[in-house]
């Protein structure tokens, strides 16, 4: 792929448009099947022709799925981009308007000079599960501040309203959560990845899926891209003879939370995991500072687990504990 001679494509997308730079022209198209369908199609025929394309595009929420599939589907070559780092490469070159047309050029010369990594589409099983997945988080989220709202609430009317409202988000709660266990029970890949995720104290259910639908990469990364992706890498703050302290920084936060969260089970049922902590601290680091060395090394374990389903070195079987019924058994986490 490296030595792929390319004509990067500059694709800036909105709601109902998508504003294209190839080969130094600029050109407008909807953002429907129609016309990706044939947009695509003529990308796919210039593999044929001359050099082949790669198109650049911007990861836009839910407007830029299409296009992706689309370039999918035709077998055109793609990748997608963080927006901060599309906005920081065109400070960089001085381009502080923002237009349409200048962000496609952007885009197109982006490409061309950094050389992007192209982008693997996510199956549809596991874009089917990040939807799910956020409608879930969204609605716990709107059932915490119902239910902050509640105890602060005086008024009998707005009260009973206030309960009626938590009833139907606990019920569309339920659903949901229905809704993704029976995608993962009736898709194999997706199934065996949380059997192996949750057979690790500190990760359980909630927590495997926040996982599987906000890292599908997991289980294909290095320990230091797995820590990076998810925001709990530590970066340097040097300058001359200055050393500033190491801070963790971007990265996909609804991940990070789960993490955190099977962080604090794991630092009291995992020997392991217990003394990365206490090392910590003891060493005199705040607790957030031990708590996210902690879901690191969690990280990097569930990393490893699934690229070694069958086993691993990192880890041994825990302790003989009552056998619970439904719940897979537990693993410990240790020194490698």
């Amino acid at each position: 792929m490296q030595n792929t001679e390319y004509t990067y494509v500059g694709i800036d997308v909105s709601k109902e448009t998508l504003d294209v730079f190839l080969d130094g022209k600029y050109r407008r198209i909807g953002n429907n099947a129609k016309d990706l369908r044939k947009f695509c199609q003529e990308l796919a025929a210039m593999n044929r022709e001359g050099p082949v394309p790669f198109v650049v595009v911007e990861a836009t929420g839910k407007y830029h799925q299409d296009l992706t599939v689309a370039l999918h589907t035709a077998d055109v070559v793609y990748s997608q981009l963080n927006p901060r780092q599309v906005r920081d490469f065109a400070r960089a070159r001085g381009l502080l308007a923002k237009t349409d047309k200048i962000d496609a050029r952007m885009l197109a010369d982006l490409g061309k000079t950094m050389r992007p990594d192209p982008s693997q589409l996510t199956s549809e099983a596991h874009r089917r599960l990040f939807e799910l997945a956020t409608r879930r988080d969204s609605l716990t989220t709107d059932r915490v501040r119902e239910g902050n709202r509640l105890e602060a609430c005086r008024d009998d009317f707005v009260r009973r309203e206030i309960k009626a409202h938590l009833k139907f988000l606990e019920k569309s709660v339920a659903r949901l959560e229905s809704e993704i266990e029976q995608l993962l029970e009736e898709n194999a890949e997706l199934h065996q990845k949380r059997e192996v995720l949750i057979e690790t104290k500190g990760v359980g259910p909630k927590i495997s899926v926040a996982l599987l639908a906000y890292v599908p990469e997991l289980g294909n990364l290095s320990r230091n891209e797995a820590a990076a992706l998810v925001g709990l890498a530590p970066l340097n703050c040097d300058s001359g003879k200055s050393r500033g302290k190491r801070r963790t920084w971007g990265g996909r936060a609804k991940a990070r939370k789960s993490l955190f969260q099977g962080a604090v089970v794991a630092k009291r049922h995992n020997s392991h995991l217990r003394e990365v902590y206490e090392r910590h601290r003891a060493a005199g680091k705040p607790k957030k500072v031990a708590l996210v060395a902690v879901a690191r090394k969690l990280l990097i374990h569930l990393n490893s687990r699934l690229k070694h389903p069958q086993g691993s070195t990192s880890t041994k079987p825990a302790k003989p504990e009552p056998k619970r019924r439904g719940r897979p058994r537990k693993v410990e986490l240790v020194a490698a």
